[in-house]
Protein backbone atom coordinates (compact mmCIF):
# COMPACT_ATOMS: atom_id res chain seq x y z
CA UNK A 1 0.00 0.00 0.00
CA UNK A 2 1.23 3.18 -0.89
CA UNK A 3 1.34 6.55 0.52
CA UNK A 4 -1.19 8.22 -2.16
CA UNK A 5 -3.83 5.20 -1.24
CA UNK A 6 -4.01 7.10 1.93
CA UNK A 7 -3.00 10.89 1.77
CA UNK A 8 -3.60 13.44 -1.00
CA UNK A 9 -0.31 14.80 -0.51
CA UNK A 10 3.00 14.08 1.79
CA UNK A 11 3.23 16.06 4.71
CA UNK A 12 6.19 18.21 5.61
CA UNK A 13 7.49 20.03 8.36
CA UNK A 14 6.42 23.90 8.14
CA UNK A 15 9.10 26.62 7.80
CA UNK A 16 7.10 28.65 9.69
CA UNK A 17 8.34 31.68 12.39
CA UNK A 18 5.87 33.21 14.52
CA UNK A 19 7.28 35.25 17.49
CA UNK A 20 8.27 34.21 20.64
CA UNK A 21 5.55 35.03 23.46
CA UNK A 22 7.90 34.80 26.29
CA UNK A 23 10.89 36.62 24.64
CA UNK A 24 9.14 39.48 23.92
CA UNK A 25 7.50 42.65 26.54
CA UNK A 26 4.16 40.82 26.24
CA UNK A 27 3.53 39.95 30.11
CA UNK A 28 3.45 36.15 30.84
CA UNK A 29 0.05 34.81 31.93
CA UNK A 30 -0.04 33.20 35.31
CA UNK A 31 -0.21 29.97 34.16
CA UNK A 32 -0.87 28.27 37.75
CA UNK A 33 -4.20 30.39 37.82
CA UNK A 34 -4.78 29.64 34.20
CA UNK A 35 -4.27 25.70 35.11
CA UNK A 36 -7.13 26.45 38.22
CA UNK A 37 -9.47 27.72 35.82
CA UNK A 38 -8.92 25.65 32.95
CA UNK A 39 -11.70 23.11 32.33
CA UNK A 40 -11.19 19.42 32.15
CA UNK A 41 -10.27 17.87 29.19
CA UNK A 42 -12.87 15.74 27.64
CA UNK A 43 -11.63 12.27 25.85
CA UNK A 44 -13.31 9.56 23.54
CA UNK A 45 -14.72 6.78 24.95
CA UNK A 46 -12.30 3.66 25.22
CA UNK A 47 -13.04 1.38 23.34
CA UNK A 48 -11.22 -2.14 23.50
CA UNK A 49 -11.23 -5.98 22.41
CA UNK A 50 -10.64 -8.67 24.35
CA UNK A 51 -9.48 -11.94 22.71
CA UNK A 52 -9.76 -15.03 24.84
CA UNK A 53 -7.70 -18.01 24.86
CA UNK A 54 -9.72 -21.64 24.75
CA UNK A 55 -6.95 -22.55 27.23
CA UNK A 56 -6.21 -20.42 30.04
CA UNK A 57 -2.77 -20.83 30.97
CA UNK A 58 -2.56 -17.48 33.14
CA UNK A 59 -4.97 -15.41 35.10
CA UNK A 60 -2.99 -12.17 33.73
CA UNK A 61 -3.80 -10.47 30.90
CA UNK A 62 -1.72 -9.15 28.00
CA UNK A 63 -3.01 -5.05 27.57
CA UNK A 64 -1.14 -4.13 23.89
CA UNK A 65 -1.44 -0.72 23.69
CA UNK A 66 -0.68 0.69 19.87
CA UNK A 67 1.26 4.02 18.98
CA UNK A 68 0.76 7.19 17.15
CA UNK A 69 -1.32 6.71 13.53
CA UNK A 70 -1.66 3.02 13.59
CA UNK A 71 -4.58 0.82 14.67
CA UNK A 72 -3.81 -2.02 17.49
CA UNK A 73 -5.05 -5.06 15.09
CA UNK A 74 -2.73 -3.81 12.46
CA UNK A 75 -0.04 -3.48 14.92
CA UNK A 76 0.06 -6.48 16.74
CA UNK A 77 -3.02 -8.41 14.88
CA UNK A 78 -1.12 -8.42 11.60
CA UNK A 79 2.34 -9.10 13.16
CA UNK A 80 1.29 -12.89 15.15
CA UNK A 81 1.45 -10.60 18.58
CA UNK A 82 -2.12 -11.83 19.17
CA UNK A 83 -2.05 -14.99 17.89
CA UNK A 84 1.09 -15.71 19.99
CA UNK A 85 0.08 -14.77 23.33
CA UNK A 86 -3.06 -16.69 22.43
CA UNK A 87 -1.36 -19.68 22.20
CA UNK A 88 0.58 -19.01 25.35
CA UNK A 89 -2.95 -18.88 27.06
CA UNK A 90 -2.93 -14.99 28.11
CA UNK A 91 -6.18 -13.44 27.40
CA UNK A 92 -5.84 -10.18 25.26
CA UNK A 93 -6.72 -6.83 25.16
CA UNK A 94 -6.39 -4.63 22.39
CA UNK A 95 -7.08 -0.57 22.85
CA UNK A 96 -7.21 2.11 20.64
CA UNK A 97 -5.88 5.72 21.39
CA UNK A 98 -7.98 8.22 21.72
CA UNK A 99 -9.42 9.44 18.04
CA UNK A 100 -7.93 6.20 17.17
CA UNK A 101 -10.86 4.16 16.54
CA UNK A 102 -13.23 2.62 14.04
CA UNK A 103 -15.03 6.28 13.49
CA UNK A 104 -11.71 7.82 12.54
CA UNK A 105 -10.52 5.70 9.78
CA UNK A 106 -10.03 6.39 6.50
CA UNK A 107 -11.36 3.28 5.29
CA UNK A 108 -13.16 0.79 7.95
CA UNK A 109 -12.73 -1.81 5.66
CA UNK A 110 -9.12 -1.79 5.68
CA UNK A 111 -8.87 -2.96 9.08
CA UNK A 112 -11.14 -5.70 8.40
CA UNK A 113 -8.91 -7.52 5.73
CA UNK A 114 -6.20 -7.76 8.34
CA UNK A 115 -6.24 -11.38 9.23
CA UNK A 116 -5.15 -11.48 12.89
CA UNK A 117 -5.01 -15.34 12.37
CA UNK A 118 -6.70 -16.88 15.64
CA UNK A 119 -6.27 -20.00 17.07
CA UNK A 120 -9.70 -21.96 16.43
CA UNK A 121 -11.99 -21.27 19.06
CA UNK A 122 -10.80 -18.03 20.65
CA UNK A 123 -13.61 -15.51 22.07
CA UNK A 124 -13.95 -12.24 21.09
CA UNK A 125 -15.68 -9.64 23.11
CA UNK A 126 -16.12 -5.63 21.96
CA UNK A 127 -17.28 -3.21 24.01
CA UNK A 128 -16.78 0.39 25.74
CA UNK A 129 -15.17 2.24 28.78
CA UNK A 130 -17.26 5.27 29.04
CA UNK A 131 -15.20 8.50 29.29
CA UNK A 132 -17.56 9.74 32.54
CA UNK A 133 -16.79 6.02 34.30
CA UNK A 134 -13.89 7.61 35.48
CA UNK A 135 -13.35 11.00 37.91
CA UNK A 136 -12.24 13.82 35.81
CA UNK A 137 -10.42 15.73 38.97
CA UNK A 138 -8.20 14.13 41.89
CA UNK A 139 -9.30 14.36 45.34
CA UNK A 140 -7.73 17.74 45.51
CA UNK A 141 -10.44 18.90 43.04
CA UNK A 142 -7.70 19.90 40.49
CA UNK A 143 -8.35 18.34 36.85
CA UNK A 144 -6.46 15.65 35.86
CA UNK A 145 -4.27 15.80 32.77
CA UNK A 146 -5.06 13.55 29.90
CA UNK A 147 -2.65 10.93 30.20
CA UNK A 148 -3.89 10.38 33.72
CA UNK A 149 -7.64 10.31 32.27
CA UNK A 150 -6.56 7.66 30.26
CA UNK A 151 -4.45 5.62 32.44
CA UNK A 152 -7.60 5.73 35.04
CA UNK A 153 -9.65 4.45 32.09
CA UNK A 154 -7.26 1.73 31.74
CA UNK A 155 -7.15 0.66 35.12
CA UNK A 156 -11.09 0.43 34.85
CA UNK A 157 -10.57 -1.56 31.87
CA UNK A 158 -8.53 -3.95 33.87
CA UNK A 159 -11.02 -4.03 37.05
CA UNK A 160 -14.16 -5.05 34.29
CA UNK A 161 -12.66 -7.57 32.50
CA UNK A 162 -11.59 -8.95 35.23
CA UNK A 163 -15.27 -9.87 36.13
CA UNK A 164 -16.78 -9.35 32.53
CA UNK A 165 -14.92 -12.17 30.23
CA UNK A 166 -16.16 -15.59 28.95
CA UNK A 167 -13.65 -17.96 30.54
CA UNK A 168 -15.63 -19.26 33.60
CA UNK A 169 -13.37 -17.32 35.72
CA UNK A 170 -12.12 -14.22 37.35
CA UNK A 171 -9.54 -12.54 35.88
CA UNK A 172 -6.52 -10.36 37.61
CA UNK A 173 -7.40 -6.66 37.25
CA UNK A 174 -3.60 -6.26 36.79
CA UNK A 175 -1.80 -6.68 32.94
CA UNK A 176 1.60 -7.73 30.97
CA UNK A 177 1.45 -4.40 29.36
CA UNK A 178 2.84 -4.49 25.96
CA UNK A 179 3.36 -0.81 24.77
CA UNK A 180 4.95 0.40 21.19
CA UNK A 181 6.25 4.29 20.89
CA UNK A 182 3.42 6.47 22.46
CA UNK A 183 1.66 3.30 23.65
CA UNK A 184 4.60 2.55 25.75
CA UNK A 185 4.54 6.26 27.23
CA UNK A 186 1.00 5.37 28.36
CA UNK A 187 2.67 2.36 30.09
CA UNK A 188 4.86 3.77 31.62
CA UNK A 189 2.41 6.24 33.16
CA UNK A 190 -0.13 3.53 33.88
CA UNK A 191 2.83 1.62 36.10
CA UNK A 192 3.64 5.16 37.96
CA UNK A 193 -0.41 6.00 38.63
CA UNK A 194 -1.59 2.70 38.94
CA UNK A 195 1.38 0.21 40.09
CA UNK A 196 -1.04 -2.90 41.05
CA UNK A 197 -2.27 -3.00 37.60
CA UNK A 198 0.84 -3.49 35.65
CA UNK A 199 2.71 -7.50 36.37
CA UNK A 200 5.12 -6.27 34.26
CA UNK A 201 6.23 -3.73 31.48
CA UNK A 202 7.39 -4.03 28.31
CA UNK A 203 8.96 -0.44 26.55
CA UNK A 204 9.14 -0.75 22.64
CA UNK A 205 10.73 2.02 20.60
CA UNK A 206 10.02 4.67 23.55
CA UNK A 207 12.17 7.79 22.93
CA UNK A 208 13.57 9.69 25.65
CA UNK A 209 12.05 13.31 24.24
CA UNK A 210 8.37 14.24 23.19
CA UNK A 211 8.15 14.01 19.55
CA UNK A 212 4.26 15.64 19.82
CA UNK A 213 5.38 19.34 18.50
CA UNK A 214 6.94 18.31 15.38
CA UNK A 215 3.63 15.91 14.95
CA UNK A 216 2.04 18.79 15.60
CA UNK A 217 3.44 21.08 13.28
CA UNK A 218 3.81 18.47 10.52
CA UNK A 219 -0.10 18.16 10.45
CA UNK A 220 -1.25 21.93 11.10
CA UNK A 221 0.72 22.72 8.38
CA UNK A 222 -0.53 19.72 6.20
CA UNK A 223 -4.33 21.50 7.63
CA UNK A 224 -2.92 25.14 6.76
CA UNK A 225 -3.06 26.13 10.40
CA UNK A 226 0.33 26.07 11.36
CA UNK A 227 -0.63 28.31 14.89
CA UNK A 228 1.86 26.65 17.17
CA UNK A 229 4.97 26.06 15.10
CA UNK A 230 7.86 28.48 15.60
CA UNK A 231 11.05 29.16 14.88
CA UNK A 232 12.26 26.91 17.49
CA UNK A 233 9.76 23.92 15.76
CA UNK A 234 10.82 20.83 14.59
CA UNK A 235 14.40 20.90 15.30
CA UNK A 236 14.73 21.06 19.18
CA UNK A 237 13.06 18.21 19.23
CA UNK A 238 13.24 15.66 15.89
CA UNK A 239 16.38 15.06 13.66
CA UNK A 240 15.88 14.90 10.25
CA UNK A 241 15.95 11.05 10.15
CA UNK A 242 13.10 10.76 12.41
CA UNK A 243 10.94 13.47 10.12
CA UNK A 244 11.65 11.19 7.79
CA UNK A 245 10.06 8.30 9.10
CA UNK A 246 7.19 10.76 11.00
CA UNK A 247 5.97 11.54 7.01
CA UNK A 248 5.70 8.09 6.09
CA UNK A 249 3.98 6.74 8.87
CA UNK A 250 1.71 9.81 8.66
CA UNK A 251 1.07 9.30 4.64
CA UNK A 252 0.68 5.47 5.18
CA UNK A 253 -1.51 5.77 8.32
CA UNK A 254 -4.99 4.28 8.23
CA UNK A 255 -6.43 6.94 10.65
CA UNK A 256 -7.84 10.13 8.99
CA UNK A 257 -5.70 13.25 8.94
CA UNK A 258 -8.14 15.74 10.88
CA UNK A 259 -8.11 12.76 13.91
CA UNK A 260 -4.31 12.69 14.10
CA UNK A 261 -4.23 16.18 14.42
CA UNK A 262 -6.98 16.38 17.11
CA UNK A 263 -4.96 13.42 19.00
CA UNK A 264 -1.15 15.27 18.65
CA UNK A 265 -3.47 18.26 20.14
CA UNK A 266 -4.20 16.78 23.44
CA UNK A 267 -2.31 18.61 26.13
CA UNK A 268 -0.93 15.24 28.00
CA UNK A 269 1.19 16.80 30.12
CA UNK A 270 4.80 17.01 30.66
CA UNK A 271 7.36 14.07 29.21
CA UNK A 272 10.44 12.50 30.63
CA UNK A 273 12.18 14.70 33.13
CA UNK A 274 15.26 13.41 31.77
CA UNK A 275 17.80 14.90 34.68
CA UNK A 276 15.36 13.84 37.09
CA UNK A 277 15.14 9.98 35.30
CA UNK A 278 19.16 9.52 35.22
CA UNK A 279 19.25 10.57 39.30
CA UNK A 280 16.55 8.12 39.96
CA UNK A 281 15.09 9.54 43.18
CA UNK A 282 12.51 7.17 45.15
CA UNK A 283 10.87 10.40 46.51
CA UNK A 284 9.31 11.62 43.84
CA UNK A 285 5.65 11.52 43.04
CA UNK A 286 3.75 9.21 40.53
CA UNK A 287 2.93 12.00 38.35
CA UNK A 288 6.59 14.20 38.47
CA UNK A 289 8.27 13.02 34.79
CA UNK A 290 11.40 12.14 36.49
CA UNK A 291 9.50 9.15 38.98
CA UNK A 292 10.40 5.69 37.68
CA UNK A 293 7.91 2.99 37.40
CA UNK A 294 8.14 -0.25 40.10
CA UNK A 295 7.09 -3.07 38.05
CA UNK A 296 9.60 -5.18 36.07
CA UNK A 297 10.72 -3.31 32.51
CA UNK A 298 12.20 -4.47 29.45
CA UNK A 299 13.66 -2.02 27.09
CA UNK A 300 13.03 -3.16 23.37
CA UNK A 301 14.63 -1.13 20.87
CA UNK A 302 15.69 -1.94 17.25
CA UNK A 303 19.30 -0.15 16.62
CA UNK A 304 17.69 1.07 13.23
CA UNK A 305 15.32 3.43 14.86
CA UNK A 306 15.61 7.11 13.91
CA UNK A 307 12.56 8.10 15.94
CA UNK A 308 13.51 6.17 19.47
CA UNK A 309 17.37 6.40 19.18
CA UNK A 310 17.88 7.77 22.62
CA UNK A 311 15.50 5.20 23.97
CA UNK A 312 18.50 2.80 24.90
CA UNK A 313 19.59 5.04 27.33
CA UNK A 314 16.25 4.53 29.35
CA UNK A 315 17.24 1.21 30.21
CA UNK A 316 20.37 2.08 31.73
CA UNK A 317 18.70 4.45 34.34
CA UNK A 318 15.97 1.83 35.22
CA UNK A 319 18.45 -1.21 34.80
CA UNK A 320 19.21 -1.45 38.59
CA UNK A 321 15.37 -0.85 39.59
CA UNK A 322 14.57 -4.96 39.37
CA UNK A 323 16.53 -7.69 39.00
CA UNK A 324 14.17 -8.99 36.18
CA UNK A 325 14.71 -5.81 34.28
CA UNK A 326 16.21 -6.07 30.81
CA UNK A 327 16.92 -4.97 27.54
CA UNK A 328 16.37 -6.56 23.76
CA UNK A 329 18.13 -5.23 21.39
CA UNK A 330 16.79 -5.70 17.84
CA UNK A 331 19.33 -6.25 14.91
CA UNK A 332 18.44 -4.22 11.65
CA UNK A 333 15.14 -3.60 13.16
CA UNK A 334 13.10 0.36 12.92
CA UNK A 335 10.60 1.97 14.67
CA UNK A 336 8.14 0.59 11.62
CA UNK A 337 9.18 -2.74 11.89
CA UNK A 338 10.20 -3.53 15.64
CA UNK A 339 6.92 -5.26 15.66
CA UNK A 340 7.45 -8.02 13.15
CA UNK A 341 10.55 -9.39 15.14
CA UNK A 342 10.33 -12.70 16.04
CA UNK A 343 13.18 -12.21 18.28
CA UNK A 344 10.78 -9.32 19.78
CA UNK A 345 7.54 -11.68 20.24
CA UNK A 346 9.70 -14.86 21.73
CA UNK A 347 11.88 -12.24 24.35
CA UNK A 348 8.46 -10.70 25.67
CA UNK A 349 6.83 -14.03 26.23
CA UNK A 350 9.91 -15.13 28.05
CA UNK A 351 9.52 -11.88 29.90
CA UNK A 352 5.93 -12.39 31.48
CA UNK A 353 6.56 -15.78 31.82
CA UNK A 354 9.69 -14.89 34.00
CA UNK A 355 7.92 -12.43 36.02
CA UNK A 356 4.96 -14.73 36.81
CA UNK A 357 7.70 -17.46 37.86
CA UNK A 358 9.20 -15.19 40.15
CA UNK A 359 6.03 -14.23 41.63
CA UNK A 360 5.65 -17.93 42.23
CA UNK A 361 8.90 -18.36 43.77
CA UNK A 362 7.83 -15.19 46.27
CA UNK A 363 5.14 -16.60 47.28
CA UNK A 364 6.44 -20.14 48.81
Amino acid sequence: MTSADFSPAPFAVPNVAVPNVAASNVAEPNVAAHNAAAPAVVLPDLEYTLYQPQQLKSRVPALMIHGFATRGEQLYGGTSWIRQYLRAGYPVLIVDLPYHSDEYLKDPESMHAIDCKLPDNTGVRSHTIPFDSVPPVDAAGQPLTPMHLFTNLLAQLLRTVATENDLGVELEPRAHVIGFSFGARIGWELALTHPKAVASLILGGLPLHDHLITLRAMLEAHEGTSVTANSETPAADSTDEAIASFTSIIDNSPIQPEALLKFVRIPFGPFFDVPALRAGSPNLPAGHPGAHPHAPIAVVLGDADTIAADGAELYDMVRGNNPLNRFISLPGRDHVNALTSGAFRRGALAFAADVEAAKVEASE
